[in-house]
């Protein structure tokens, strides 16, 4: 009972952030931490912590996820990605920086050294991202970021159904580079979901 009483209760609170979401837009423009709080009180959203319990990322579901469209998601990053290795993605997706940005080292596709380098641990292409401006990122895109500050970023995502990991790359011979499924990568993190009560 307690536990369809915590389902309802979110799902009002998803409700009201609708219908209030022309007053959260207008926020955003006014108050960054003010529309995070609001936010994170109303609407749906998954938050990823570091193994010391900091917060990493909070993902913010805009849209369903399912497997016949994209989907899109409001993502709030609070940390850069130290010592974690490289990540890729479940499929291509484009990021909008709405406020903040990062340094972005990108290791796959390899990038053509005319181009800034070949994506190899030592020497990744360096994409500097900023506000108001939205990146393309393939199928396959594999990076890590370093934060210039707290960042938002309007993300529209994959299609479901691609495994996705971490790169273990090899300095010195990229045939030994070695991928590993995310749910077998030691250092990722914690999941807590907003909507259920213990997280899980």
């Amino acid at each position: 009972m307690r536990r369809q009483f915590y389902v309802a209760w979110s799902v009002l609170k998803l409700l009201v952030g609708i219908a209030l979401l022309p007053l959260l837009a207008l926020l955003f423009f006014v108050s960054k931490r003010a529309f995070l709080a609001a936010m994170t009180f109303l609407w749906v959203h998954l938050d990823i912590y570091t193994p010391q319990g900091e917060l990493y990322l909070r993902r913010f579901f805009m849209t369903p996820k399912t497997q016949w469209y994209c989907p899109r998601f409001l993502h709030y990053i609070a940390l850069s990605d130290e010592g974690r290795d490289p990540h890729d993605h479940p499929g291509g997706f484009t990021t909008t920086i709405l406020a903040g940005g990062y340094n972005e080292e990108i290791y796959f596709p390899r990038v053509p050294a005319r181009e800034g380098g070949f994506g190899r641990p030592g020497n990744p292409y360096i994409r500097q991202t900023r506000p108001w401006e939205t990146y393309v990122n393939p199928v396959g895109h594999t990076h890590d970021v370093k934060l210039i500050g707290p960042t938002m970023t309007w993300v529209k995502g994959w299609k479901r159904g691609i495994s996705w990991g971490f790169w273990i790359l090899d300095k010195n011979d990229p045939k030994k580079d070695t991928w590993v499924y995310n749910e077998d990568y030691g250092e990722k993190g914690d999941e807590r979901k907003s909507w259920t009560i213990d997280g899980k």
